[in-house]
């Protein structure tokens, strides 16, 4: 995903305007992120959904405000 945020100049996935859904990327929905997500309780989709609602400073103050570094995996 590094490679291609710098490839097309994007801070973030979160600026790519090639997939609506993060999950539709190849890229960003793999087994390494599926990984990430089990380990860490992480929900990278929700992140980058929340950076494109608030922008990266909005989220950013979001995140700080309730002292995640990651947005959680929600069940039930």
């Amino acid at each position: 995903m590094r490679a291609c945020c710098a490839e097309h100049t994007y801070a973030t996935c979160a600026d790519c305007g090639e997939f609506a859904d993060p999950n539709q990327c190849g890229k960003f929905n793999n087994v390494f992120s599926k990984a990430m997500f089990l380990l860490f309780n992480s929900n990278r989709h929700e992140c980058v959904m929340k950076i494109r609602e608030l922008g990266v400073e909005g989220c950013a103050a979001h995140m700080s405000e309730r002292r995640r570094q990651s947005l959680p995996h929600r069940t039930a």
